[in-house]
């Protein structure tokens, strides 16, 4: 083979990889707040690099543990979101784990509920990208009535 067929080779692979590197690029691309708000951290990629930013137990007025909530995170979307999570199974419409992020400037996720035999509820996303702050509301509803419930708020992040 010549030079310059090689080289022609060379360069035409070099090019190859370069437009496969490049097709790959959207994967890494910006994120910003449309692709998150709103969806949940398992559609968008979001759960890849998810973080436990805070952990709070949700107790009832004797201090008993009656679940939990965390303040979940995601580096690469800027987003946060709640898992809220009870010590036992819905049954009933009784002891129905609820929750909900906030973020700084008033905007909060809608309120997830877990359904009947479920333990756990997850919100949708927030972006929440420096000057915005996140944090999350765990409820615990024991009789399914509104009058008694037992709830938590995680730490500002």
């Amino acid at each position: 083979m010549s030079r310059t067929r090689t080289g022609r080779l060379a360069a035409a692979a070099l090019l190859a990889v370069g437009t496969a590197v490049g097709a790959a690029a959207p994967a890494f691309a910006a994120i910003g707040p449309g692709d998150v708000n709103g969806k949940h951290p398992r559609d968008v990629g979001c759960r890849a690099d998810q973080q436990v930013i805070y952990h709070t137990i949700i107790r009832d007025g004797s201090g008993n543990a009656r679940g939990y909530v965390d303040l979940m995170y995601s580096v690469h979307c800027h987003a946060a979101w709640a898992h809220v999570h009870g010590v036992k199974p819905v049954a009933n419409q009784t002891y129905v784990p609820q929750g909900y992020v906030a973020r700084s400037d008033g905007r909060h996720s809608p309120t997830c509920y877990t359904p009947e035999g479920g333990q756990d509820c997850y919100t949708t996303m927030l972006w929440d990208k420096d000057p915005l702050k996140a944090r999350a509301r765990g409820i615990i509803d024991p009789n399914g009535a509104t009058n008694t419930v037992y709830a938590a708020w995680t730490p500002w992040y």
